[in-house]
C-alpha cells in the first residue's frame, strides 16, 4: 500500500510564526528580536562555518533578514569609527562563546556586563536600522511625538 504525499512548501508546514513570537515577514524571514539574538546567532553561524559547514542562502529553518558576515560587519564599521572598543569586542567574544551574557549580580562580571550591555546598544541601533533587528514599539518610539512641554509636534 502506498501513499501520495504532496511536498509542501515551509509556509504551508508552519503557521508563519517563529519561536520569537513574530510572525515572519511577506518573504518569510523572521528578524532578530534583539542585538543579543543576532550576535549569539553569528557566533554559532562561524563556528559551524569554522567546524567546515557550508553557508548557503535560503537554507536554513528560519530565513534571516540578513548573512553572518553582515553582522560582523557592523561590529566592524562601528569598531573603526570608535564607537566601541577592543574591550567591547572582547567580552562580545567571550560570552558570546558561552552562549551566555555576563551576570549583573557577579561581581567579577559587573564590567563585563556594562561593556556587554554598551556594545549591544550600539550594534542594536544599526541593525534596528537596517531592518535585521525588529524594532518594538517602545517608551522611546512614542517620547518622539512630544516635545519638552508635552504637546505633540
Amino acid at each position: 500500500m502506498t501513499q501520495n504525499y504532496q511536498k509542501q512548501s515551509y509556509k504551508e508546514c508552519s503557521n508563519a510564526q517563529s519561536y520569537t513570537g513574530f510572525g515572519t515577514g511577506s518573504d518569510g524571514v523572521v528578524p532578530f528580536v534583539d542585538a543579543e539574538e543576532a550576535w549569539f546567532w553569528f557566533l554559532q553561524a562561524q563556528a559551524a562555518r569554522y567546524d567546515g559547514a557550508k553557508i548557503v542562502a535560503g537554507k536554513t529553518i528560519y530565513p534571516r533578514p540578513c548573512e553572518p558576515i553582515d553582522i560582523f560587519k557592523v561590529v566592524d564599521r562601528l569598531y573603526r569609527n570608535r564607537m566601541i572598543t577592543i574591550d567591547h569586542i572582547n567580552v562580545l567574544k567571550h560570552y558570546g562563546q558561552r552562549l551566555m551574557a555576563p551576570d549583573v549580580h557577579r561581581p567579577r562580571e559587573a564590567r563585563a556586563y556594562t561593556l556587554w550591555n554598551e556594545a549591544l546598544d550600539k550594534i542594536g541601533d544599526v541593525l534596528v536600522s537596517k531592518g535585521i533587528v525588529h524594532n518594538p514599539v517602545g517608551f522611546s518610539d512614542v517620547d518622539q511625538n512630544y516635545t519638552v512641554e508635552g504637546t505633540v509636534q
